[in-house]
């Protein structure tokens, strides 16, 4: 009689326990790697384990490759080819990362791609670059002075000026010298004329001169 009932008690609290767990794996309290039906013992037996556990049953993909690709994923037309997550609070789900100079990563075709991440960061979407514009740079120094342009058009004559007085001289020698204002001064052979008349210089070494009257 003892036997039966203890037997009875153990049921009810197994019954009790399993019940328990399966309601945890159906509110999502357990997580479960396997594609049993939610509250089967395959279900509960797979939400039971520990990451270690887990991770010995789905060890890491890792792939090295020389020439060829290290890793390669796909799916059909209704799957994701490559799925990563994590649950961390300080490392990323993913880390793509180039240690040559080569680009960090491309999406689309790899000769037109969609999206590239050059070496340096850069970003270009469709071949063209974006990002944020960059603050203006500081002023640059000052280039060297351009060639002079060619002269300019002769302008209009100005009008007349005062008349002035003048005095005209000549001489064979190199004596032609005026108190004042000198208007125009030759040597060597020589014509001038002034107010007062003119002159001429018939020597190689003789000089005119026409002077401004004070």
């Amino acid at each position: 009689m003892q036997i039966v009932f203890l037997s009875c008690v153990f049921t009810i609290i197994s019954l009790f326990h399993w019940s328990h767990v399966n309601a945890q794996v159906k509110e999502g309290v357990l997580e479960g790697v396997s594609k049993a039906r939610p509250g089967s013992n395959s279900a509960v037996r797979d939400a039971m384990k520990s990451d270690a556990e887990r991770e010995a049953q789905n060890p890491p993909v890792r792939g090295f490759s020389q020439k060829d690709v290290g890793v390669i994923g796909g799916s059909g037309e209704n799957g994701v080819g490559i799925y990563g997550h994590n649950d961390s609070a300080t490392k990323p789900a993913a880390i793509i990362q180039n240690w040559g100079t080569g680009d960090h990563l491309i999406i689309g075709n790899e000769k037109s791609p969609s999206v590239r991440i050059d070496h340096t960061g850069d970003i270009y979407v469709r071949g063209k670059k974006v990002g944020q514009k960059g603050e203006k740079g500081d002023k640059g120094d000052a280039g060297p002075a351009g060639a002079d342009g060619k002269t300019g058009a002769m302008g209009p004559q100005g009008p007349a000026g005062p008349p002035a007085h003048t005095i005209a001289a000549c001489a064979p020698t190199q004596s032609c010298n005026c108190s004042g204002r000198t208007v125009t001064r030759m040597n060597g052979y020589c014509v001038v004329t002034s107010d007062n008349g003119g002159c001429e210089n018939k020597t190689e070494t003789g000089c005119c001169v026409v002077c401004a009257a004070q």
